[in-house]
């Protein structure tokens, strides 16, 4: 059976239970084609279903029977549930919903944008408050820590004294390797993506270049830049406005 045994524990790390096993399990997806596979199905899946509940709402006269069958059940007893159990028997219950939303995402976008997983990746980092992989407030510690970590040459980041360093996180999306550098900016999250740019679209368009101003989007509450410079994809996303995001863009663009 082409399936690797440590994909509930792939998942648990995604959801950020796996504990002292973290470290272990994070070394495993690096490199293991089939939960790197599975994780970054994992992560689209939860995007797509968060970015479709913010857009479908369900007819209020179904909300008033829901809520009317609600109030005349009585409260149920609180019970320890086991997670594989859960992880497998939810997976499985849930499955066409998810499949029918991950397919009407996939016929709006392209399966190589990277905003797509960009915005997807940084919300579902914030919404589950995940530790980063390296907690580091030197630029170039973490710079040196990524390095033998990716399978390119990073770029010197411009100095932007308005942005404090606080790490790194060493991401698989889009099939591939990703430096996501993590920043805070007067208390509000910032996270500058960079991967190898080959194949990568932005919104079905070609990702600009060094002498083109970068693509601004906002998706879900957050606001991201988009470019490509030297043969490497950015993306810079975070809460602050898109006022912000495009002036530190255009920094680091330069």
């Amino acid at each position: 059976m082409n399936e690797c045994l440590h994909i509930l524990d792939a998942e648990m790390w995604l959801d950020g239970e796996a504990g002292e096993q973290a470290d272990s399990i994070a070394r495993h997806v690096a490199v293991c084609s089939i939960c790197k596979a599975h994780v970054e199905t994992v992560r689209r899946h939860d995007f797509a279903a968060r970015e479709s509940g913010t857009q479908l709402k369900a007819p209020e006269s179904l909300l008033e029977r829901l809520n009317d069958l609600d109030a005349a059940k009585p409260v149920p007893k609180s019970e320890p549930v086991n997670r594989r159990w859960l992880l497998s028997g939810a997976a499985a219950a849930s499955v066409a919903v998810v499949t029918s939303v991950v397919w009407h995402s996939r016929d709006r976008t392209d399966g190589n944008d990277l905003s797509l997983a960009v915005f997807g990746d940084f919300a579902t980092h914030l919404d589950a408050d995940r530790d980063l992989d390296l907690v580091e407030t030197s630029s170039e510690r973490v710079m040196d820590w990524f390095a033998p970590k990716v399978p390119f040459r990073l770029p010197q980041l411009a100095s932007l004294s308005e942005l404090d360093i606080i790490g790194g996180r060493l991401c698989w999306l889009l099939d591939r390797r990703i430096a996501a550098f993590n920043f805070d900016q007067g208390g509000k999250a910032l996270g500058l993506y960079v991967t190898d740019a080959s194949g990568l679209t932005c919104r079905h368009a070609a990702l600009p270049k060094a002498d083109e101003p970068p693509i601004l989007l906002s998706q879900n509450g957050l606001n991201g830049a988009f470019w490509s410079h030297g043969g490497l994809a950015h993306a810079l996303v975070g809460e602050t406005s898109s006022e912000v995001i495009a002036r530190l863009a255009a920094r680091l663009h330069t």
